[in-house]
């Protein structure tokens, strides 16, 4: 057959899986992680720490797109206990910031019923890849 036949056929196939590729790709994705000390002042000796958190993007329809909640448990052994948990995400876009919703609860046999708080907060992210840890204060 024709040789330049031969040639131009791979040519083609190349543009096809070149122009699929970029179809695949998407947009661009943000990931790192958070993680959050929750400090637990008014828990008492003995209780038993369970901290809960997750990020949802500051985008437009950004409840799809939350980060799954991650949990931590500790143990208070005096003042200054920490309940620490780390918020890994991956986001398809980039967003310029987040909420970040934690919650705590402490349950103590000798504190009565389980005691609960929660809140959230507006935080930067970090450059993708990376990560950032913010301290805040339970009360009670």
């Amino acid at each position: 057959g024709d040789p330049m036949h031969h040639i131009a056929t791979p040519l083609v196939l190349l543009c096809l899986l070149l122009e699929s590729d970029a179809l695949v790709a998407g947009p661009s994705s943000v990931s790192g992680s958070y993680t959050v000390q929750i400090a637990a002042d008014s828990a008492p000796p003995g209780a038993l720490l369970t901290c809960k958190a997750r990020l949802i993007p500051d985008l437009p329809g950004a409840e799809s797109l939350r980060s799954e909640p991650a949990t931590g448990f500790a143990l208070v052994a005096g003042p200054g206990s920490l309940c620490i948990v780390r918020v890994p995400y991956a986001f398809a876009v980039a967003a310029p910031g987040a909420r970040l919703l934690w919650e705590l609860e402490s349950a103590a046999p000798s504190a009565g019923p389980v005691r609960r708080t929660a809140q959230q907060l507006a935080v930067s992210l970090p450059p993708s890849g990376a990560s950032a840890t913010v301290r805040v204060h339970a009360a009670f």
